[in-house]
């Protein structure tokens, strides 16, 4: 067998294994716990049947067509690695707060698709709202620079911020909101107001959780709840649906009139909901913004 990429990690390893080098924290492989050592599973990716032309360097940008296929995060893990950019996706994965949303399974985390999904949420940071990938790749080729480095990820912080304290209301990883293309959305909405306090923030929050049981593609009652569904399954990452589910946040969650009548979106879905209840939503004025009386 031959090693196409990992010959200094395999060797590191075999040498701690010898005792010949220690840990950063000074210890040999005789003065840990050596089971917990040798039980540590390592992600190893087999290559077959090569034809003796074959460039094994393109292992890094081919899929093996009779192996496991690997994904585009796991192609770009292994053509980018030392990308800042890279650096900068796995470092917000390792963020308390954004671990604490829970927003992932660990079969999607094994194949990497939570770094994609930060790589397109700090796409968006540095682009705004795009179709789905379309400058990630741009983004590794030209990484990015020390000051974007810092720059972005504080702005990923400041965002995130406002959505873990959701949390408190009721649990974003038990709503639909963790859904990759709400979240999208529900970022997209946080970060062009951040100048909000929490306290409304987590009002329009409420109201997400209120019409979330309605939200249908199959809702022929309701048509602006039916199309933002709609805009969640079908070409659900193009710049297109992403700006209509925006704009769906902007309609129900930025209403600036004190009656349902001056708002389309808002007056239908409150007239939907409301049938079968014994009374009529009211507005409750929360900062600048009227909002559907949760109460």
């Amino acid at each position: 067998m031959e090693v196409v990429d990992g010959q200094q990690r395999i060797r590191t390893i075999y040498r701690f294994v010898k005792n010949n080098i220690s840990s950063s924290r000074g210890e040999y492989f005789n003065s840990i716990k050596k089971e917990e050592f040798l039980n540590y599973k390592l992600p190893i990716i087999e290559i077959f049947n090569l034809d003796a032309d074959d460039d094994i360097a393109e292992f890094y940008v081919l899929v093996n067509k009779k192996g496991k296929h690997l994904t585009t995060p796991e192609l770009y893990k292994a053509e980018f690695h030392d990308k800042k950019f890279m650096k900068l996706a796995e470092e917000i994965l390792d963020e308390q707060s954004f671990i604490d949303l829970n927003l992932f399974t660990e079969a999607s985390s094994k194949r990497m698709n939570d770094r994609s999904y930060v790589e397109e949420l700090l796409a968006y940071l540095k682009y705004g709202i795009q179709d789905k990938k379309s400058n990630i790749e741009t983004i590794y080729k030209n990484d990015i620079s020390d000051e974007e480095y810092e720059f972005l990820k504080d702005l990923f912080i400041k965002v995130l911020t406002p959505i873990h304290a959701l949390n408190d209301v009721h649990n974003l990883s038990r709503t639909r909101y963790k859904q990759k293309n709400d979240f999208y959305t529900l970022f997209n909405f946080v970060h062009q107001n951040l100048n909000q306090d929490l306290k409304t923030f987590k009002a329009q929050y409420k109201v997400l959780l209120l019409i979330s049981e309605y939200i249908s593609p199959s809702n022929d009652d309701c048509e602006p709840l039916k199309n933002y569904a709609l805009d969640c399954v079908s070409q659900s990452n193009s710049k297109k649906a992403r700006e209509r589910r925006l704009m769906f946040f902007n309609y129900i969650l930025k209403n600036k009139s004190e009656s349902l009548e001056d708002n389309e979106v808002l007056g239908e879905i409150a007239n939907y909901i409301e049938k079968g209840q014994f009374f009529p939503f009211t507005l409750n004025k929360v900062d600048e913004y009227y909002l559907l009386d949760i109460k």
